[in-house]
């Protein structure tokens, strides 16, 4: 890599890097993800060098990409419970079974029908 390159993408850092980084923890909620989002958008700009003609623009885009690709990943893993947690299986059915009924409505709190029937239970 050329200077030109290494040091474009150094002044993107000490210049946009924390709006960059807070624009991160706003989208997808989380600091793990910002940070690993911001981190690997530079090691690639850095990677690519002199090929980039705007580093600016690219590092905000590919960070929001990368970003948006983990939410996603994560969105499609099964969550983890641990065994401490549920002490039963039948609370762990009734578990399922209420989160069942939340719509993604319910959950954005949009329905707040479909939470009452939850409590009552």
């Amino acid at each position: 890599m050329k200077a030109v390159g290494r040091d474009a993408v150094e002044r993107v850092y000490l210049k946009e890097g924390p709006k960059i980084w807070r624009a991160l923890v706003a989208y997808s909620g989380d600091v793990d993800i910002a940070n690993d989002a911001f981190a690997e958008a530079l090691a690639q700009a850095l990677a690519r060098g002199d090929d980039l003609r705007t580093p600016e623009r690219w590092i905000w885009k590919v960070s929001f990409r990368i970003a948006a690709g983990e939410l996603g990943r994560r969105k499609r893993q099964v969550p983890f419970v641990d065994s401490e947690v549920v002490e039963s299986p039948e609370l762990a059915l009734d578990l399922i079974r209420a989160l069942r009924q939340i719509t993604p409505q319910a959950a954005r709190g949009r329905d707040p029908a479909a939470l009452r029937g939850i409590h009552a239970g």
